[in-house]
């Protein structure tokens, strides 16, 4: 048995365990009203009959999230450099960061609608929690590599532009990734709370409609696939982490 697979024995072992339990508790002693078994998620997750529908929600989610993504991220990087090059936007930065994350989005989701429309306020929400992680990941990074590596750029003549590219950005580049990483799971709430608020479709579309009509199997069978597409994207990125710190440990 290979290092890996050791390692990962004791979550499949413990996932196992705790799908077994809940089967037994929705077979016998659970309401199925509101604890469906997981065998009856999984049967409607793959029927034809709903297949369709959970892939349009899921697509028109991943539509808004990931330019949000996209964007946080973008934003998070650009205000990590601009305070590596000017340390006296260190703290404001991280107090204008801190308190935008705060925001409670069910709160701000009003505004952003009134300020850049409904289909826009699920992009806003998700770029402004990927921002936040973003941004205090590569702060944190940036400074962090060897001090000889600056010096000898400094020996060289190297501008900050160049030391930037060749130094600091290098050796920051796996706590950016494990950012990225931590910032889906956020990004991907932050959009389906947005779709809450008017959006004919998505995810969050198809959860509020799901409890307003009762549909408990359908409610989680929503939040179940959600669930799935957050930990994809979250091992997707654990992957390149893992590669990136071999690279550059």
């Amino acid at each position: 048995m290979t290092g890996p697979v050791r390692r990962a024995m004791p979550r499949v072992l413990g996932f196992a365990v705790i799908v077994t339990l809940w089967q037994i508790a929705a077979e016998y002693g659970a309401d199925a009203r509101s604890l469906p078994a997981p065998s009856a998620i999984l049967a409607m997750l793959a029927s034809v009959n709903h297949r369709s529908l959970f892939g349009r929600a899921m697509a028109a989610t991943l539509s808004s999230m990931l330019p949000g993504y996209g964007l946080g991220a973008a934003l998070g990087i650009g205000s990590a450099v601009l305070v590596l090059f000017l340390p006296r936007l260190h703290r404001p930065f991280d107090r204008m960061a801190a308190f935008l994350y705060a925001l409670p989005s069910v709160a701000t989701a009003p505004i952003l609608i009134l300020t850049f429309g409904r289909e826009a306020t699920p992009v806003a929400l998700a770029a402004n929690s990927t921002f936040f992680v973003i941004h205090v990941s590569l702060c944190k990074a940036f400074g962090t590599a060897p001090r000889a590596w600056g010096d000898l750029m400094s020996v060289m003549g190297s501008g900050r532009i160049r030391r930037l590219v060749s130094v600091d950005l290098p050796a920051a580049l796996p706590a950016l990734v494990n950012g990225l990483r931590v910032a889906v799971p956020a990004a991907l709430l932050s959009t389906l709370v947005g779709e809450w608020f008017g959006l004919p479709r998505g995810i969050g579309v198809l959860v509020i409609n799901a409890m307003q009509n009762a549909q408990i199997t359908l409610l989680w069978s929503a939040v179940t696939l959600s669930v799935a597409v957050s930990l994809t994207l979250y091992g997707g990125w654990t992957l390149v982490l893992r590669g990136i710190s071999e690279r550059y440990r």
